[in-house]
């Protein structure tokens, strides 16, 4: 197997991601998020301490990283003596009359807290006429608070067939959308792919772009997005390719019912000297509160690999996932 060198690019696009995902992390602490404040200034309109409190609570629930912040805004609004007692929050402001957010010490490990996603793995093992080994392993990991949104996920393929390996895929890829309102955002994002029997090398991607999400109907949830951006590969016979590239996904999910949602995904990636396609089609099937199973089809397109190897990959998959 090949030594993976990802070139100088890649280490500019992931000090960049790096560092923007933490200022987003920093800025999301330290802000009262908009909607909590305008919940409370209308809490606190009502002159109802029962109101006032009710609301307060339900922003620490949807809100629990801002706690502090949003414990001092409401305090705040009681009046200077009131949110001198609060904790941590500091008087408030002269000019606006609202208290100033400070960082507090749960802000430090505050980018570790706050994140769901999935786990799947399946392994399936075939001897007699046809050896055969395959094994499937991905993950997804989100992170959505009030401005910004954080996404992970990572996949693993393995395949070897008579004693002799077909097919070794890794990728990893990371997605930080800046949120518009409820529906809309901007996005910068970065994946790498090791995928040697497709021809490549690796294959490293940067894209920055807008989405905007919508609901077709009642338990259904579409996402469209689109960017531009750049990519940097290289074959297996050491030829190297640094090219602009357009990119259009989309993701939609349908919960049929309480236990079987339907899933497709889709998204291509269009440069002058490759075009890349990679689709999902599944079903998961709920097995107990946190376990489902998946049955689905992957489909990947290249349209340009060396000679002997294959443009199109397709696979079927049966794996078990975990969902925290």
């Amino acid at each position: 197997m090949q030594r993976l060198i990802f070139p100088r690019p890649l280490f500019f696009s992931a000090f960049c991601l790096a560092a923007a995902l933490a200022s987003s992390a920093g800025a999301a602490l330290a802000d009262v998020p908009p909607a909590a404040k305008e919940s409370l200034k209308r809490a606190h309109g009502t002159d109802d301490p029962f109101v006032m409190e009710a609301t307060l609570e339900a922003a620490l629930a949807r809100y629990p990283d801002e706690a502090a912040a949003l414990r001092a805004f409401a305090a705040g609004l009681e009046g200077p003596d009131t949110a001198a007692q609060a904790a941590g929050a500091p008087e408030p402001s002269a000019a606006t009359g609202e208290t100033a957010s400070v960082e507090t010490p749960t802000s430090v490990g505050g980018f570790f807290t706050g994140w769901s996603g999935e786990a799947e793995a399946g392994a399936t093992v075939t001897s007699g006429n046809t050896d055969r080994q395959n094994a499937l392993a991905r993950f997804t990991l989100e992170r959505d608070r009030a401005r910004w949104r954080t996404k992970l996920n990572g996949k693993l393929i393995y395949v070897k067939e008579e004693g002799e390996q077909t097919e070794e895929e890794y990728t990893l890829g990371t997605r930080i959308d800046r949120k518009l309102d409820e529906r809309r955002f901007y996005f910068g994002q970065l994946t790498a792919t090791r995928d040697e029997f497709s021809g490549y090398d690796y294959r490293i991607t940067e894209i920055v772009g807008y989405g905007q999400r919508f609901t077709p109907w009642s338990s259904s949830e579409l996402e469209l997005t689109g960017g531009i951006g750049g990519r940097h590969s290289r074959q297996s016979d050491g030829t190297e390719n640094h090219e602009p590239v357009a990119k259009a996904g989309l993701d939609f999910e349908w919960k049929i019912n309480g236990g079987l949602t339907f899933v497709q995904t889709g998204e291509a990636t269009v440069g002058s000297e490759l075009t890349v396609t990679e689709t999902e089609t599944a079903l998961k099937t709920r097995l107990a509160e946190n376990w489902q199973m998946k049955a689905g089809i992957e489909t990947t397109y290249v349209t340009e690999v060396p000679p002997g190897d294959r443009n199109l990959d397709t696979r079927t998959a049966v794996t078990l996932l975990y969902g925290f």
